[in-house]
């Protein structure tokens, strides 16, 4: 897809609130995706500075009272104002500084201009951070932002704008007048064509990208095909699940299935780990079930309201263990391990777990449920062990894992390795 060719990022310091007056001007210019040029002027504003402002950004009076005032800058920058896409952050603001000062000084320009603006873009495609502010959004695209320094904060908005165009989002798509006679954003007619829900997550997952988690989220998730792994955090994904329930969006998006991306299927059982409602939480999950097709989805599935309704929770687990792929048997072994800490559930669940299975991830987690049984209590579950009821494999994975868990003691870990059968 063909983007803007040329983008004129600009960034405006003022000396204070009272006057449409400028201090400082900075300028940016990006073509076809590329940084081109950068330019800082001080402006002489012919008024008085906010003590408050010369703090904050760092222009004093005595900095600018040699400079040129703003018609002189304005005969300088016209002709590059005119000459593409106009993009701030935060533009509105700019843009009616501009034009008033404009008005100020009886310089005339265009009745209507088009503009940008790289925070309301950043509210859409990057909804997962915490915050939409240049220096937080800067820091998220790994640009070195020199806040309140115009011609830094110009080339902070052009970096966005380039890190948007390399997602595939033009921000010309996004562009909106302005009328520079009445200094007010002009109500669009046209309907912007909305994006699906579907669609603006995908595309919020996408920009989370790390490269090198990717590599690793591949590694760890052989079942699921390389070109489905996105590679995103845990830490972003459970921020971005938060959103969308504030936002009262969990609903509509649990509704989507199946998934393209893996990352939107740990997506999918984070929401549903927050569901507060025990019967619309198992009808999610069962729902959810054949879509199920990581270790990474299950360990991220683990729903808050099991731990209060243990009870009702055990025939559903025997139910997904017996009737369900590997990675339902295996969503259900974590919940076992996870939920069902007590004696006699974990007695209850060892008979189940008893009998072998053909898939290696399923074996280990049984092995990961039997460690966890002889550690928190060696006096029920030693006797299974030294009794070798267990397959091999199992019983010495299971030793293993419990011997080298964190926070045992040298005499129980030589007790559990000496137990190990041999060949």
């Amino acid at each position: 897809m063909k983007m803007t060719d040329r983008i004129i990022a600009f960034d405006l310091e003022m000396p204070g609130q009272r006057e449409p007056k400028i201090s400082a001007i900075g300028i940016t210019v990006v073509e076809k995706g590329r940084v081109t040029d950068n330019i800082y002027y001080l402006v002489n504003p012919e008024t008085e500075f906010d003590p408050y402002v010369i703090k904050l950004v760092g222009i004093t009076p005595e900095m600018v009272k040699d400079e040129p005032t703003f018609p002189e800058i304005w005969e300088k920058i016209k002709d590059i104002m005119d000459s593409g896409l106009i993009v701030a952050h935060g533009a509105s603001g700019d843009m009616k500084t501009l034009c008033a000062c404009l008005h100020h000084y009886s310089i005339p320009w265009h009745e209507k201009v088009r503009y940008a603006c790289t925070c309301e873009m950043g509210l859409q495609f990057y909804p997962y951070l915490e915050g939409h502010s240049l220096d937080c959004m800067c820091a998220h695209i790994g640009f070195d932002l020199h806040h309140h320094l115009a011609v830094s904060d110009s080339e902070g908005c052009a970096r966005l704008c380039i890190d948007f165009m390399e997602n595939g989002i033009d921000p010309a798509d996004f562009a909106f007048e302005f009328d520079t006679v009445n200094c007010c954003k002009i109500r669009q007619n046209k309907v912007r064509k909305k994006r699906s829900l579907e669609q603006r997550v995908q595309n919020a997952l996408l920009n989370m990208r790390q490269e090198k988690l990717t590599a690793k989220t591949i590694r760890r998730n052989p079942d699921v095909e390389a070109d489905r792994i996105i590679g995103v955090s845990e830490k972003s994904l459970r921020i971005y699940a938060s959103r969308l329930i504030q936002k009262n969006k969990a609903a509509d998006y649990l509704r989507i299935l199946p998934h393209v991306y893996h990352e939107e299927n740990c997506l999918h059982a984070l929401i549903i780990s927050e569901r507060k409602k025990y019967s619309s939480c198992i009808e999610l999950i069962e729902k959810f079930l054949p879509y199920i097709d990581s270790e990474d989805v299950c360990e991220m599935l683990d729903p808050k309201i099991f731990r209060l309704r243990q009870p009702e929770l055990v025939s559903r687990l025997t139910q997904w263990y017996e009737s369900q792929g590997a990675y339902g048997k295996l969503l259900a072994v974590n919940l076992m391990i996870r939920d069902f800490v007590t004696e006699e559930h974990l007695t209850y669940f060892s008979e189940l777990l008893m009998r072998p299975d053909d898939s290696i991830k399923i074996n280990t987690k049984r092995a990961e449920y039997f460690a966890e049984a002889l550690i928190r209590y060696p006096k029920s579950f030693m006797p299974l062990f030294l009794s070798g009821r267990l397959d091999k494999w199992t019983h010495n994975m299971a030793l293993q894992i419990a011997a080298y868990t964190k926070g045992v003691s040298d005499e129980e870990r030589e007790k559990y390795v000496a137990l190990r059968m041999k060949k």
